[in-house]
């Protein structure tokens, strides 16, 4: 009956000593720094246009969450490709919703020095863009975000500036 309760208690503490791994989200385990690939494509189907702009190197750091599964961090792009916030939220399962990725005022991916350098024929003030959303699971990063904004094309013998959707793949590895 002894043993009975020391293997009880020996129990106990290894629950707690593992629950130091991960908060009450489950999600601790997934902060920390991604080296991360940038990709980004853009349609304009008014006009049948696309391109596939050149894949961007850099880094996403997520900070802890929180008991409610917010967390805070930063990004930043190679070859002066800017950097910025990020916010969002992350569930227990790893999914992840970025309300901010670039200025911390403005829905993600509206202010990323990276995106205008690319897409120069672009007009960014008057760009829309959603959430951000992904996955963030086994040390790996994975996030999508699109922008709408209007852009110069060449259609056929003339210039046109079209809404064009820019869609940008973030994905990466934990370091």
């Amino acid at each position: 009956m002894h043993y009975r309760y020391i293997g009880v208690a020996i129990a106990a503490l290894a629950a707690a000593a593992c629950s130091n791994l991960t908060d009450s989200t489950g999600t601790a385990a997934s902060a920390g720094s991604y080296d991360t690939f940038f990709s980004t494509t853009m349609s304009a189907p008014t006009i049948s246009g696309s391109a596939t702009l050149p894949q961007t190197l850099g880094t996403v750091a997520l900070g802890t969450p929180a008991s409610d599964g917010t967390f805070s961090g930063s990004f930043s792009i190679n070859s002066n490709g800017g950097s910025g916030t990020v916010d969002g939220t992350m569930s227990s399962g790893g999914a992840v919703t970025i309300s901010h990725f670039g200025d911390a005022s403005l829905s993600p991916l509206q202010s990323v020095g990276f995106l205008e350098t690319l897409m120069p024929s672009c007009d960014f003030t008057q760009a829309v863009s959603g959430a951000m959303s992904g996955a963030v699971q086994n040390g790996t990063l994975a996030l999508t975000g699109a922008l709408t904004l209007p852009c110069s094309w060449t259609n056929g013998d003339s210039t046109v500036v079209v809404p064009t959707v820019v869609t940008v793949q973030v994905s990466g590895s934990q370091d």
